[in-house]
């Protein structure tokens, strides 16, 4: 079963120490800052990224200090490292725990997805009973809306009826334990579903692990209703928005002008930003966009030279990769390459 404190170490080992350990913090959460962006592609970690983004900090902490303690993991006031004890844990006690999320892509939606699908299942169970007045158990606009649009258009019967099958469908190819988890919090006709602190008590387990599998059944569903939209149109058409690039508004600005051909100046004097904001949008842009050219801001060689220093060291501090490179590149050179280092790393190897 997918628990909290194992997702964190997996990530934490993923960070390997080039971090501080409250990088995986803001993974977790969703930070939308360069660097984080920049990290879950560097680090591999995209599946992590955003799947507990109420995540409290103290709470984060907490979790360290009890990783501390476990004899798992040490910190220290700029990074952290894992101690053999915990090496030895992730190495042959827990399994890849990230392949059953994918933040990255459904960060999004799968929140407004869930909603809707428990507003949707309330909705028809009281209508089925008659009573329309009931209290909605969220007040977000656009699922009341969405939900509102799917009873408009359809008959409530057979909206009921095609609902149950399709969850169905999917929830008898889950664990019977987080079909449960994930079931016990939707709503009916004078029942309210438990909510995630209620359902850690029922199952005598940590709310941050309760929190974690409910995400993991969401993306399972999410994954298998888009890509086999015609087999569950209902699930499907909760989805309100269907937008997965994760690009900050302002990046995606920045973006659409440098594909009319701009350069960085140009881009500057036109959204009155500073040099290295718009440098920022591009690191954004090439961790996210896989045919993203950053030849027109780096040449070949000066790309060869950062990938051999990155190999050599086996590091993706900037700071020591800056040391090791003598200063002879920007940061903002550095941090393009390690956006695209997956893309190079083996054309330089090999080169």
């Amino acid at each position: 079963m997918i628990n909290f404190k194992e997702t964190l170490l997996y990530i934490l080992s993923r960070l390997n120490g080039q971090r501080t350990a409250y990088a995986a913090y803001h993974i977790l959460q969703g930070k939308k800052s360069a660097q984080t962006i920049q990290d879950i592609h560097l680090f591999q970690l995209r599946n992590a990224y955003g799947i507990l983004p109420h995540l409290r900090k103290e709470v984060y902490s907490n979790w360290l200090d009890e990783c501390i303690k476990d004899g798992y993991i040490k910190i220290d006031p700029v990074s952290f490292s894992l101690t053999e004890k915990g090496k030895t844990f992730i190495d042959f006690d827990v399994l890849d725990p990230l392949i059953y999320f994918n933040g990255f892509k459904y960060h999004r939606i799968d929140q407004k997805w869930f909603s809707t699908l428990q507003l949707l299942m309330q909705s028809l169970s009281n209508l089925s009973y008659k009573n329309k007045r009931f209290i909605p158990i969220t007040d977000d606009f656009d699922v009341q809306n969405q939900v509102k649009r799917l009873l408009t258009i359809h008959d409530h019967s057979l909206l009921a009826g095609l609902l149950k099958h399709e969850l169905e469908l999917l929830l008898n190819q889950c664990e019977e334990v987080n079909a449960n988890i994930f079931t016990i919090q939707l709503s009916g006709y004078k029942r309210i579903g438990l909510n995630q602190k209620q359902v850690s008590d029922l199952f005598q387990l940590n709310v941050e692990d309760v929190q974690l599998i409910t995400k993991a059944v969401i993306h399972d569903l999410l994954g298998k209703i888009t890509r086999e939209r015609e087999q569950y149109p209902i699930l499907s058409d909760l989805i309100i928005d269907d937008r997965h690039t994760s690009l900050t508004s302002s990046a995606q600005q920045t973006y659409n002008l440098l594909k009319e051909g701009r350069n960085i100046k140009e881009v500057e004097q036109i959204r009155h930003l500073k040099e290295s904001t718009i440098q920022d949008h591009i690191i954004e842009i090439a961790t996210q966009v896989d045919d993203f050219d950053i030849a027109p801001y780096i040449d070949l060689e000066t790309i060869k030279r950062i990938i051999q220093v990155v190999n050599q060291t086996n590091t993706k501090r900037l700071k020591s990769l800056m040391e090791k490179l003598d200063h002879s590149v920007t940061y903002f050179e550095l941090r393009l390459v390690l956006a695209k280092y997956h893309t190079y790393k083996e054309s330089v190897v090999y080169d």
